[in-house]
Parts: structure tokens; C-alpha cells; sequence
């Protein structure tokens, strides 16, 4: 495996060469960032792993780069040849609440995230799938996630954010996870299906927290635990600081491996193996009814031109 530096060196050409050609899709790159709340459940890695097949079609775009967010608020890149102040598009992985986003409050993460991004560009979109990202605290003087992010992000003048305001969930998809959509209001497409639904998402659940899995995600040191454990010892080894912090290669080989082996273990090639297992299956059982997503920002604006801020 090629550190970043090394990669960077031997595409430089590359991209030198294609400049020309590729100068339409400048800036078009995007990036997955999570949070210390990342392994809280399997929906976490579910949405990650929903963002890193998507294709640049139309208007969804391939997130390329990988990030995390520190406790503290400093991102570490985890994967990919970009640092977040290089990519245009960003989707944000994290479990939240009213005003509230990865263990921070909405204008903390925001003023945290956009001191990452000093020397951007600007972003031109943000996908922000965590609960509650669109809905102001109890207190209406308190501005939503994305107002905050809206407010405080280093934004292109036709930026657009995306969220919802109530609990959002994938469904959907017909036996493919890249097809899937984020919603926060769903049922069952059968009522047929609630039996089979509520069995795949305890053994999807069980499996996250329970199956002994024997992964090597340091060189040379294997360790037998279930996903869910690999996955908080991964994010408090992102966490070490000074002489005991992982290198760029050690950090970006270990989330390498996290990320294959929930994969191979959720979405199997072979789904009639195991379908209850599989989040490809569980999704495929459920259909999105009055999707709420709010888009707003600089680039949203009504029919008569009026901008849409964010709430």
C-alpha cells in the first residue's frame, strides 16, 4: 500500500496531464466524515458503506475520501487522496439529535469542522445523515445542524445542505444497497414483511454486537471480538495523541480493514446465504412514505428565486 504522500507524487503527473480534459469536473470529489459515535449502532457503518458505492450520476456523487472527527474536533483522514479542504462535496456519518451532532453541539462540530477546512474552496454540498439535523432545539432560538453548518462552513455562493428533521433511516434499494434512500419517515412495502423485518434487524443488531470476529487491523496483532468492539477500538486508537497516535499508513490500513470485513459480513455476494444478515435484504423490505429532507442553503431557492435557509 502507497502512503498518501507517495500516491499523491505518482498521480501528480496524471492529473498534470489530464488537466485539460478533466477541468470540467474540477472540485468534484467528495468525502465520508464520522464521528466518535460512529459504532454506537450498525447504522452507522450501514450509511458509510451506502455513501462509498454511490456513483457520480446525475446529482449523487462517489465519496471518494474518507475523514474522522476527533472528541476534541480535529479530522484525521482515514482513506483517499484528498484532505478535506480539497474535496467540493461532503457527507457527514453520525448519530444526533436536536441541535446536537456527534457527541457536540451543532455550532461546536460546525466551527470544528470549518477550521478543517481552512484553504477550501468551498464546499458545494452537504449530506448530513444523522437524526434530527433539520430540527431546531426546544429552545426556538436555537438554530438546527445544518443553520449552524449553514452559518459557519466555508460554503460555495450556490452550496446546498441536505438533512432531516426527524429519525432517519436507509430503506429501499430492491436488493442493492447503492440504490438505497434516506428518509425519516418509512413503513413496511408489505405489512407481510414486519415479521421478517423486525427478525433481520435482531440479527443484524446481534451480529454487530456478538460474532467473534478475528481481525488484524494492527501488523502482527490479531485480536478476536465482535465488530462492534473492533470497531470502538479502532475509534479510540484514532483518538491517541502524541508519540502513541498512528501514522497516516496505520490508520488508513485499519479502517481499510474494518470497513472490508463489515462488507463482506452485511452485504454478502451470495444473499440467499443468509438474507436476515444481510443490510441489503432488511433495506429492500421497507419503502419511504412523505420523505421530509430539507434542502437549503445558497444554492436552494424557491421558484421565484427567494434562498431557502436552513432551519
Amino acid at each position: 500500500m502507497f502512503s498518501r504522500k507517495t500516491r499523491k507524487g505518482l498521480l501528480g503527473g496524471v492529473a498534470l496531464a489530464l488537466a485539460g480534459l478533466m477541468a470540467g469536473e474540477a472540485g468534484a470529489e467528495g468525502g465520508i466524515l464520522i464521528t466518535q459515535n460512529f459504532c454506537n449502532k450498525f447504522n452507522g457503518p450501514q450509511a458509510f458503506l451506502w455513501g462509498a458505492i454511490q456513483k457520480r450520476v446525475r446529482d449523487i456523487h462517489k465519496y471518494e475520501n474518507s475523514y474522522y472527527m476527533t472528541k476534541e474536533g480535529n479530522v484525521l483522514t482515514l482513506a483517499g487522496d484528498k484532505e478535506i479542504n480539497e474535496i467540493h462535496d461532503l457527507m457527514i456519518v453520525s448519530h444526533g439529535a436536536c441541535g446536537k451532532i456527534g457527541g457536540m453541539t451543532g455550532l461546536e462540530f460546525s466551527l470544528n469542522l470549518n477550521f478543517a477546512l481552512i484553504g477550501s474552496n468551498g464546499l458545494g454540498e452537504v449530506l448530513v445523515a444523522a437524526c434530527n439535523s433539520a430540527s431546531s432545539p426546544t429552545d426556538v432560538d436555537s438554530p438546527s445542524v445544518l443553520r449552524h453548518l449553514q452559518n459557519e462552513l466555508t460554503l460555495t455562493g450556490n452550496a446546498k445542505l441536505k438533512g432531516w428533521p426527524g429519525k432517519v433511516a436507509l430503506v429501499g434499494g430492491n436488493g442493492n444497497l447503492e440504490n438505497a434512500q434516506f428518509t425519516d419517515s418509512a413503513s413496511y412495502v408489505d405489512p407481510r414483511f414486519r415479521a421478517d423485518g423486525m427478525f433481520s434487524a435482531m440479527t443484524i443488531k446481534s451480529f454487530w454486537e456478538h460474532l467473534p470476529v478475528e481481525l488484524e487491523m494492527l501488523t502482527g496483532k490479531k485480536y478476536k471480538a465482535s465488530l462492534k468492539e473492533h470497531c470502538e477500538a479502532m475509534i479510540s486508537a484514532f483518538e491517541l495523541k502524541d508519540r502513541f497516535s498512528l501514522d497516516d499508513e496505520q490508520r488508513e490500513a485499519m479502517f481499510e480493514k474494518f470497513m472490508l470485513t463489515v462488507r463482506q459480513t452485511f452485504v454478502p455476494h451470495e444473499l440467499d446465504i443468509n438474507p436476515r444478515k444481510s443490510f441489503v435484504h432488511l433495506l429492500s423490505l421497507l419503502r419511504s412514505t412523505g420523505d421530509n429532507q430539507i434542502t437549503c442553503g445558497g444554492g436552494a431557492r424557491l421558484p421565484d428565486g427567494t434562498q431557502v435557509d436552513c432551519p
